[in-house]
């Protein structure tokens, strides 16, 4: 169980920086598809299906659906802390981050001639390959972006000239291919930056030793 949860936590951190700053407020829903390894098969049920996205001012909020609770990733744009919320089986969890150092990376970004059409907007296909100090290889994604929404928004892909609506990436042995299936403008209430009466808040430090991980 213990590992299904860090599972969980870690695919959902996937998401913290995905959006920032920016003009735009509204709403976004991602479809999530898994390739899993024989070993994870029997944790699909569990795993999200959806990602829904607010941009506030200010603020960002995640959520996702899983089948051992609600998850919820919180990050205030100003300060660069980050809350993630875990209702777990009833136990309430607050894990907060001050956020980690960037470390030096270098990016090739090739952009190609496929195009398609997602949740109403032309999107152009990159390939996005990183390079990072201290890491045997790189990561090579697969983008779809568009350019009719603000690049601005846009920080887990720098340097991309444009919001990506589709992108797969790989995580502890599995594929996760995130797809807008929607993006709606319109007022963020501010009280989603908050975080509830009832949980217990911890460092992301101190849930790893709760939950056994070295």
């Amino acid at each position: 169980m213990k590992k299904q949860i860090l599972t969980l936590c870690s695919i959902l951190m996937l998401n913290v920086m995905l959006f920032a700053g920016g003009g735009f407020t509204g709403k976004i829903v991602y479809s999530m598809d898994y390739d899993l390894p024989e070993a994870y098969e029997a944790q699909r049920a569990m795993l999200a299906t959806e990602m829904s996205v607010y941009i506030g001012k200010g603020f960002t909020r995640t959520e996702q659906k899983t089948g051992l609770g609600d998850q919820i990733v919180i990050t205030n744009l100003k300060t660069k802390i980050t809350t993630i919320l875990m209702n777990l089986m009833g136990q309430k969890i607050a894990i907060t981050s001050e956020g980690v150092e960037e470390k030096e990376i270098k990016k090739d970004i090739k952009i190609t001639e496929e195009t398609k059409t997602i949740a109403g907007y032309k999107c152009k296909k990159a390939i996005y390959t990183v390079s990072a100090e201290n890491q045997e290889n790189n990561q090579i994604v697969e983008i779809y972006y568009t350019e009719d929404l603000p690049k601005e928004l846009n920080t887990q892909f720098p340097g991309l000239n444009g919001y990506p609506l589709e992108y797969v990436i790989e995580t502890q042995g599995m594929t996760i291919t995130y797809k807008a299936k929607s993006v709606s403008q319109e007022p963020v209430d501010k009280n989603l930056s908050k975080i509830p009466d009832g949980y217990q808040k911890m460092t992301t430090e101190e849930f790893g030793k709760m939950m056994g991980a070295e």
